[in-house]
């Protein structure tokens, strides 16, 4: 199927788009009469979540059948380079294909993440084989949005290479990650990591003052390709693409 009618079968038709529309009418429908049985909060609280039960029962009946469209969409416009992040679904189909590619690395590094409180969101994705690397990382002005603003590619000397395995050493032991509930200014960011059929997901916060392993390793990533990204400097805002010190607490102003 083509990108266009993707696109197309992704977007809810008419019918879909008035079903949609409807929904203030069914969260009136699901809170009225609940409410209307009894006085007070309980009642009326009842109705309440009866109504955001009917508009989500609604959101879901139009948009479900089309997820598979906009998520295959949104995977074929990450692999053209198109975008900045790939979810964790499309994370795991890539790694499948380059774990069966006849190329396939040893290890596959995925690293999303942004920079709060209103920065740009960053991708990393790195391979590692026994006398090879490659580093690509992408760069997203102001995230959520998802269209890519730069991006840089570069193949891994030995001194990259031996920084990045010995960051590795020992994984997964030792290997945890830091809570991001309470993440209001800082770069919160997950990392996926694949070897040889097995991965392993954790979380951090690079501007917090944690000291953990996939910390110290997502720190790294940047660090090595954010120079490349300076030089020329990247036209636009140049406080989206981390002017954030990175490994340490900030607050912007």
């Amino acid at each position: 199927m083509t990108d266009a009618a993707l696109a197309t079968r992704a977007v809810p038709g008419p019918i879909g788009r008035a079903i949609l529309g409807a929904r203030p009418l069914a969260f009136a429908l699901g809170v009225v009469p609940i409410a209307a049985l009894g006085v007070g909060l309980p009642s009326l609280a009842l109705g309440v979540a009866t109504g955001g039960i009917a508009v989500s029962l609604l959101g879901r009946l139009v948009r479900a059948p089309r997820a598979r469209y906009a998520d295959e969409l949104a995977y074929r416009r990450w692999i053209a380079g198109e975008t900045v992040q790939l979810d964790d679904c499309g994370q795991q189909r890539y790694a499948a294909a380059r774990r069966d590619a006849p190329d396939a690395p040893d290890w596959l590094l995925l690293v999303s993440g942004h920079f709060l409180p209103h920065g740009g969101a960053f991708f990393i994705a790195v391979e590692l084989g026994a006398d090879i690397g490659s580093f690509d990382l992408r760069l997203g002005e102001r995230y959520p949005r998802t269209d890519l603003a730069a991006r840089v590619s570069l193949v891994l000397d030995a001194d990259q290479r031996a920084a990045i395995a010995s960051r590795l050493t020992g994984f997964p032991d030792g290997f945890a990650s830091t809570p991001l509930f309470d993440v209001k200014d800082g770069a919160p960011c997950h990392l996926a990591i694949h070897h040889r059929g097995r991965r392993a997901v954790f979380t951090c916060n690079l501007a917090g003052p944690s000291t953990s392993r996939p910390k110290a390793l997502c720190t790294l990533l940047y660090e090595i390709g954010e120079p490349a990204l300076r030089a020329p400097p990247i036209v636009g805002a140049p406080d989206a693409y981390g002017a954030i010190a990175i490994g340490t607490p900030t607050r912007r102003t």
